[in-house]
């Protein structure tokens, strides 16, 4: 989904609870908790005269009817080569109408119930650099 994409920042990653929460032990102190949860959303801000925005619109639509358009999304950024995949992720809703005399960026946000972040990993020994 390159094409269409907003210049610049074009996606935000929201995670629905953080992995580690602090609660009182009883005794004075405080004990840390570990939350599996990895469920969240993306938003993908996306040019709203490209093809990806007409696609997506039409995705929605589809979506609206059957009620059944869920799956991932795999994200390379091609930046920094890092890989995420979006697990069981589907469109919240269509984003605000915008009006304009030129092109706008609308935000089209996903929910998902799992993320999984695979770093880049570098291609030459970093130390001594």
């Amino acid at each position: 989904m390159r094409e269409g994409l907003a210049e610049g920042s074009f996606v935000v990653i929201r995670r629905t609870r953080p992995t580690w929460t602090q609660r009182q032990n009883g005794m004075g102190g405080t004990i840390r908790l570990f939350n599996p949860d990895r469920s969240g959303e993306v938003d993908f801000l996306i040019n709203n005269e490209s093809r990806t925005h007409s696609l997506l619109l039409a995705l929605a639509t589809t979506d609206r009817f059957t009620r059944a358009i869920q799956g991932p999304i795999v994200m390379v950024d091609l930046n920094s080569g890092e890989l995420f995949t979006f697990t069981n992720a589907y469109i919240t809703t269509e984003p605000d109408e915008q009006r304009a005399t030129t092109s706008v960026e609308v935000t089209w946000t996903f929910a998902f119930t799992s993320i999984e972040h695979t770093p880049a990993i570098p291609a030459r020994n970093n130390v001594g650099d």
